[in-house]
This record gives structure tokens, sequence and C-alpha cells, in this order.
């Protein structure tokens, strides 16, 4: 799914051992391979704009917009637990946060998105919002490691973000998370790196997610999840948009009753929807079986690997040969791929070891000249 969620994928992105490689949303952003070496990036329709394909060195193919793009299944358990850590949820109140710093008699304004998601930008809104509603606290997801969080604590400062009125929390198990969802006047969705799991979550149990698409698609996907719920109420056109939303959401009872009962009538648009199943299967015949690009270049495993081939033989002035044996099958050019490797990692441990013993044989001359001298004394 991702070339950059770690260096083996990576590697066997850049090998090309598939007729046609494609890859898509881990981290939504492009590998930046080229096109010769990855042919695709799937993405989804409702989350792009157009235009969106100069975002990508790959083609970028699109699942339909009028569609789920994946089959999800609920985090919710039919007895009212978490399906990650199977526990109740329902039951909780506020009260039962309030160890944590969190008021219950004041309005919540939950952001979990890890800090590295919220933007100077972002944080400058957190100030207004406390600006705007005095009742306001601000719940957020604190970093990891103390310099980390000293960082964090600044910028929020610097910001003008009044921390009396802040709870910065670690990671909580799963169960409390969609509690703190369900309980939350509202969920603040960060940008311009939004939510996507995050944000189905907060819908299924009622929590209303305030989020504001910018021009990347790790931005997108609330506003993608609204649009096909058909409600886009949430769905900010700027900051101080944002920021009215968020408000008027926060201080009326009567509107989060409204905007809950339309969104929890049409949850099932999200969840285990069989056409998101059949749009990738269309999509991944469509690339698998043809040497093309979706916009008519030049694509796919052969047409790269024979426009290589033809342009080393031009270089060595020999007459290309269109009936040249394919290359070798991807399972045996992986394996001798793999063994390079093997051997590199071979080689480089008998130096580690070469280099070892030559320092061990330096520490034993060392120790007879010690010797030496004890003797001498």
């Amino acid at each position: 799914l991702d070339t950059s969620m770690s260096p083996m994928c990576n590697q066997l992105a850049i090998s090309r051992l598939a007729r046609v490689q494609a890859v898509s949303h881990g981290h939504p952003t492009t590998s930046g391979l080229p096109k010769h070496i990855v042919d695709y990036w799937i993405s989804w329709g409702a989350a792009e704009i157009p235009g969106a394909g100069e975002h990508y060195t790959e083609q970028l193919a699109v699942l339909p917009a009028n569609t789920m793009h994946q089959w999800y299944e609920s985090r919710v358990t039919e007895e009212g637990a978490s399906t990650e850590d199977g526990q109740p949820f329902y039951h909780l109140t506020r009260a039962d946060f309030e160890e944590l710093g969190m008021p219950a008699d004041k309005r919540w304004y939950l952001c979990m998105q890890k800090p590295f998601k919220r933007h100077p930008e972002f944080e400058d809104l957190l100030a207004k919002v406390q600006e705007e509603d005095e009742e306001a606290h601000l719940i957020l997801h604190d970093a990891d490691g103390t310099e980390s969080r000293d960082l964090v604590r600044k910028r929020l400062k610097k910001a003008g973000v009044d921390m009396s009125r802040v709870t910065m929390l670690g990671a909580v198990a799963h169960h409390r998370l969609l509690a703190m969802y369900m309980l939350s006047d509202v969920t603040l969705d960060s940008f311009p790196m939004g939510g996507c799991t995050t944000t189905r979550e907060a819908l299924e149990v009622g929590g209303l997610v305030v989020t504001l698409p910018r021009r990347y698609l790790g931005s997108r996907w609330s506003m993608a999840y609204y649009n096909i719920l058909g409600v886009t109420d949430l769905v900010a056109t700027d900051p101080d948009d944002y920021l009215k939303i968020a408000i008027r959401v926060a201080k009326n009872p009567e509107v989060r009753s409204e905007l809950r009962e339309r969104i929890a009538a049409r949850l099932d648009r999200l969840y285990r929807r069989p056409e998101a199943v059949q749009a990738w299967e269309t999509l991944l015949r469509k690339i698998a079986n043809t040497n093309t690009h979706c916009d008519g270049s030049p694509g796919g495993r052969h047409s790269a690997y024979k426009q290589q081939r033809h342009r080393k033989k031009e270089e060595k002035e020999e007459p290309a040969d269109d009936d040249e044996e394919e290359e070798e099958e991807p399972v045996r050019l992986f394996s001798r791929h793999f063994e390079q490797m093997k051997q590199q990692q071979q080689q480089q441990t008998r130096q580690i070891h070469e280099d070892s013993d030559d320092d061990d044989e330096g520490d034993d001359d060392d120790d007879d000249d010690d010797d030496d001298d004890d003797d001498d004394d």
C-alpha cells in the first residue's frame, strides 16, 4: 500500500518486479518514483480536487467519487464495546474523565490528532476558540518525550492559547477514546493534515467533526465522508468559517442533536459497502490489462522494459529485437535480488569481524607493552 512505510517496501517498488505497479494511501502522498517504475497512484475521486494528477509522480487513477473507496468494518460491536480492546464505553460519563483534568462543566473541544498534524495556523485557531467561547476547554493529543512536549507547549503559548484551559493527553485506551468523541461538544479536525480513521470513529459514536479541506489529499478525507453521507454542514470553506461552525455547534445542543440524528440515519453508507470492493476489482483489472496509462501515455512493465532495451541497443548501435525473450519471471528476479542483498550483508559481516580481530591484536600488543613496563618497575 505504501512505499514510505518501510525500507523493504521502497526497495520492492524500485525493483520493478511486477508487470504493473501501483501504490495507494497509507501515507496520503506520492511515492516520488517516476512512472516507468511505479505506474499508478490509486486514490478516491471523492477526496481529490480537479487537476490532482499534478500532485503525483505516478499516473493518478481514481476510484469512483459517488461510492465508498474501501470496505470498512464498524469499530463498535453490537454489544456497544470497542472492537479494538473489547471494552464497553457507552456507560462512561464526563465524571469518569475529571481525574485527567477535563472539567465536566465546560464545553469540550476535542482534537486527538497527533501533534505533527497540528500546523501553526491550526494552533492560532485554537486560541481564537478560547477567545470566542469563555467556556471552551481544549483537549489535545500530547507529544511523546519530554523535549517534544515542551516544544508543543511553547508553540501553543506563542499562538496565544491559555494552557490553564487545555488538557494534554497521551495515548488512551480505545474504548475511552470513543467515549471522548461521544461526550465532546465538538471534535476539531486538524488542518492542513486531517483525520481519516479518527473521523469515521467519531461519527460512528455521535461525534461531530468540523473539517477544513485543503488542496492535498491528507486534508480531504473527512469532507469525502460527509459528501457520501450527504451532510456537509460541518465542512468549512476557510479558517474563519471553521471557527464559526465549531463555536455554533459547541454552544447549541439543538444543533448538535439535529446533526447527530441526520448522520446516524445515513451512517450505513460508510460501512461494508460491496460497491467499494467492486470498484477496486474494476480498477485493478483495467490497469493490469493495459500497456498505457489512464491518460494514454505509454505504461506497463513490458512497455517500459522494451523502451529501455531499445535505448540500450541504440546506444550500442545494435538492431533492436522485438522478439527478444521477456524479462525474468518476477519470482526469479526477486530471488536473485534477495541473494545479492544477502551476499552483501555477509560480506559486511565478515569485514566487521576482520576489523574486530585487528583491534583485538592491537589491544594484545598494548597489554604486552604494559607487562614490560611492570617488569621494569
